[in-house]
């Protein structure tokens, strides 16, 4: 954290988000996607000098259409709404903050923990209990409630280039078309890197 973190300034927003991991309020994969968005879209719109950019006075949508014009072909239109979304949040917080100083995102408290293993002290639920009644689809979310898994859905780790782990919960049996869409799905997610 730096003298730079509640001057309303680019890099100020920067040390703000940083100043989350390193005090514990947050973790890197939350935050390492919010701060690349912020920084990649003011490098193209701002130049050299995108850190002394005062974001309290950012026109975000403005910044947003000339990083698209500026990145033409380069991303999906999916990438492109996800920097603007993460951009959009990192802003955001960081005006909290300048407004409530001490303010910091309050995150869920989920995290991966063996399966069966108790989560936080004083919770009674394991994690697998807790998984299938608050991340599995319900009839609400459905349209079809008779296409719900009827068994307990299949925990698959996925190791990402980054190093982290993530996980894919499944019902026993997929169909393809199934696959295809959460294929699809997937590769909306992807933030792509700049082509050279």
């Amino acid at each position: 954290m730096t003298e730079n973190i509640g001057n309303g300034t680019a890099q100020g927003a920067v040390d703000f988000l940083n100043s989350l991991v390193e005090k514990g309020r947050s973790r890197v994969g939350v935050i390492a996607p919010l701060k690349g968005a912020l920084t990649k879209i003011l490098e193209k719109t701002e130049g050299e000098d995108w850190e002394s950019v005062d974001v309290t006075k950012l026109d975000v949508d403005d910044a947003l259409a000339r990083f698209k014009n500026l990145t033409l072909g380069t991303y999906t239109d999916a990438s492109y709404r996800a920097y603007e979304l993460r951009a959009k949040r990192a802003i955001d917080w960081y005006k909290h903050f300048l407004a409530n100083p001490g303010w910091f995102p309050k995150e869920s408290t989920r995290s991966v923990v063996a399966e069966g293993k108790k989560q936080v002290p004083g919770t009674e639920k394991p994690v697998a209990n807790r998984l299938e009644k608050e991340e599995l689809p319900t009839a609400k979310t459905i349209d079809n409630p008779t296409a719900l898994p009827k068994a307990e859905p299949v925990s698959y780790p996925f190791p990402l280039q980054s190093g982290e782990m993530a996980r894919i919960y499944m019902p026993k049996s997929v169909t393809r078309a199934d696959i295809t869409r959460l294929s699809a799905f997937l590769d909306a997610l992807v933030i792509e890197t700049e082509q050279s």
